[in-house]
């Protein structure tokens, strides 16, 4: 995730953006916090499809840093898989609900954190 965020903020005029690195191992926390900080970098971005299924190194702390990063945006619609993360918890789960009071633009919006 960390090589991707450098790449994304090279392209600022993204607007939609799909990733996917279900399964990861290496995805962790510092990945996610590089990734959220580049899509600040994104003005035109309105979808954003984020799979972290089953990315062991995903905790609460990486979840806060992109929900900081989301609520700067504009989106439209929002698709967040966070399914078979073990390491999230309440403090990752309350920062997606306060994102869902934050973002008055959104219209599509799926979060899966089974």
């Amino acid at each position: 995730l960390d090589a991707l965020g450098v790449a994304l903020a090279r392209v600022p005029l993204l607007a939609q953006v799909h990733i996917d690195v279900a399964g990861c191992q290496a995805s962790d926390d510092h990945g996610l916090t590089v990734l959220s900080h580049s899509l600040r970098h994104l003005p035109h971005l309105t979808k954003l499809t984020l799979c972290l299924a089953g990315c062991g190194g995903t905790t609460d702390h990486g979840i806060v840093a992109l929900v900081g990063a989301l609520v700067e945006l504009h989106l439209e619609e929002l698709e967040v898989d966070l399914s078979g993360c073990l390491l999230l918890g309440t403090p990752g789960l309350v920062a997606l609900g306060g994102l869902l009071r934050q973002q008055r633009s959104l219209v599509g919006l799926r979060v899966d954190c089974s």
